[in-house]
Parts: C-alpha cells; sequence; structure tokens
C-alpha cells in the first residue's frame, strides 16, 4: 500500500501542477518504500534530496505562473515563505530522522504538509492559477 494515493480530489485543474503533484507524491511513496525496507536512514539522502528537488522546481514552477497571470505581490509574498518554511522544516525532519535514526517523523511531516499543501495554499493561490492564461 502506498502511503500517499493520488485522487482526483489532489487536482488543482492546472495540468502542469498537477503533473509535478503527482512526481512529488510517487517520490514521497519511493521514500516511504525504502522506509519499510529498513534502508539505512543515511542511504535515504538520495531520495529526500529528490524531493526537495522537485518541491523546488514545482514551487518556481507556482511563482513563475503567479507573476505570468499578475498575481498581487502578497500572493508571491505568500508563495515565498511557504516555501523557504517547508524546505526549512523538511531539513529538520532529516536531520532528526538521521540523528535519532528514526525515519517516521519524516514521513509523518511530508504526509502532513501534502494534505495541506493542496487545501491551504492552492486554496490561497487558486484565483491566480488559471491554466488558460499561462
Amino acid at each position: 500500500m502506498m502511503l500517499i494515493n493520488w485522487s482526483d480530489d489532489d487536482l488543482v485543474n492546472f495540468p502542469i501542477l498537477d503533473e509535478q503533484h503527482r512526481g512529488i507524491i510517487s517520490t514521497i511513496n519511493t521514500l516511504d518504500y525504502f522506509i519499510k525496507q529498513d534502508w539505512p536512514i543515511t542511504n535515504l539522502k538520495p531520495t529526500v534530496d529528490t524531493v526537495i528537488h522537485n518541491v523546488k522546481f514545482h514551487f518556481k514552477t507556482e511563482e513563475t505562473i503567479l507573476i505570468k497571470q499578475n498575481a498581487p505581490a502578497i500572493s508571491l509574498a505568500i508563495t515565498r515563505d511557504y516555501r523557504m518554511q517547508f524546505l526549512n522544516e523538511l531539513n529538520k525532519h532529516f536531520e532528526d530522522a538521521v540523528n535519532m535514526s528514526d525515519p517516521k517523523g519524516l514521513t509523518d511531516y511530508l504526509v502532513n504538509w501534502w494534505s495541506g499543501h493542496k487545501l491551504e495554499y492552492h486554496d490561497k493561490l487558486s484565483n491566480y492559477l488559471n491554466p488558460d492564461v499561462a
């Protein structure tokens, strides 16, 4: 069973963002698979780096779309603050997983982040994410 299952409820109806979301979920599920296979926590770093890379690329895509769609400065500020908070927290959870040799907090964080990403973050920006304009 996958840690996070993609569903139509996850769609934001902006094709490139939906595609990136599926990729992020896939990488998180890969990380969970390796953890369940008892890979040493330090060997998980490349997969964590892939999650970080995919999320950074996704955030940059969202920010570029917002700029192109003339979103207000506050929307861009929300995007940048949200991105920095996520990356700082993800790095901390990975460090904690390494230091405590327990990756459960890392996957718990990623599951909670994903569940809130669309509901809390995309809903705030939905007026500026129009695929017909991009």
